[in-house]
């Protein structure tokens, strides 16, 4: 019936083309610089929402194309390795999940990241590792459809206009810091890592309920290691400051939000025996 009413919106198209060209180039024994174009794709598919927020005009959303771009360098010395990188990711037709309307609803929109990362490795000795990385970047979405907004149709004055993509910090740190000597027969290795996260959202329409403030999550752990890595136990920790964060949530409009928060301060005991 609804293809009788709005024809081809029964219709998925799949004749569209994915690609990529890379250039590097050597400026030294120790340093490549690098670049790249790429076009990704997802398909269309078909929102299922409830009563009357889905019509013949919306009931199909389009494909999502990316153009991406990448340029940076990688080097590699005696007793450390630096790496950069720098993007912009512009989207066509960004496929974008809200409650809209009342209901679940995919829609499209143009959006565009730009942003960069770096990552530095050290290694002072045989005993010694450390990682260091940092990433900033920052996120457009044009126009998403709010949970009051009429769905069909030309742009709403209650549609969200400029947000930012959920579940993209504009900055964030992680590290790992790992020392091993030999002892009892075999090597002991102590580790932590973790990662620090900027304010965020965890949802596309950035409702102040979805919203994520800054936070470290941190690691450890405790490994014996014998017989050329055959036998080893691990004590582990995670997130041993019991950082109280969220991974998930959904606007609800006048009802709220639900949420999901990440677990709290967990540890055990990892044997493992390789024959």
């Amino acid at each position: 019936a609804r293809a009788a009413r709005h024809p081809g919106v029964d219709e998925l198209a799949y004749g569209d083309w994915a690609g990529r060209l890379a250039l590097n180039s050597q400026l030294s024994a120790s340093t490549i610089i690098f670049g790249s174009i790429n076009r990704g794709i997802k398909g269309g598919n078909w929102s299922t929402g409830v009563g009357a927020n889905i019509t013949e005009v919306n009931f199909r959303h389009d494909e999502e194309v990316v153009l991406s771009y990448e340029a940076g360098f990688k080097s590699d010395f005696e007793r450390s390795r630096l790496n950069a990188t720098v993007y912009y990711y512009d989207y066509q037709d960004d496929q974008a999940f809200s409650l809209a309307g009342g209901g679940p609803f995919v829609g499209n929109s143009d959006a565009s990241s730009v942003g960069g990362e770096v990552e530095w490795y050290l290694f002072p000795s045989e005993r010694w590792d450390i990682m260091l990385g940092a990433a900033v970047m920052d996120t457009e979405v044009e126009r998403i459809a709010g949970i009051n907004s009429p769905i069909g149709g030309a742009p709403s004055p209650t549609d969200i206009t400029d947000v930012e993509f959920p579940n993209a910090p504009p900055l964030s740190f992680n590290y790992m810091i790992r020392y091993n000597f030999d002892a009892l027969g075999g090597n002991i290795a102590a580790q932590i890592d973790g990662n620090w996260n900027d304010d965020q959202f965890l949802e596309v329409t950035n409702g102040t309920g979805t919203v994520q403030k800054s936070y470290n999550v941190s690691n450890a752990r405790l490994t014996y290691m014998r017989g050329s890595e055959r036998y080893s136990a691990t004590a582990w920790i995670r997130n041993f400051t019991d950082e109280t964060y969220k991974l998930y949530s959904l606007d609800l409009g006048d009802l709220g939000e639900t949420t999901f928060y990440a677990p709290p301060v967990m540890f055990g005991l990892t044997a493992r025996l390789s024959f």
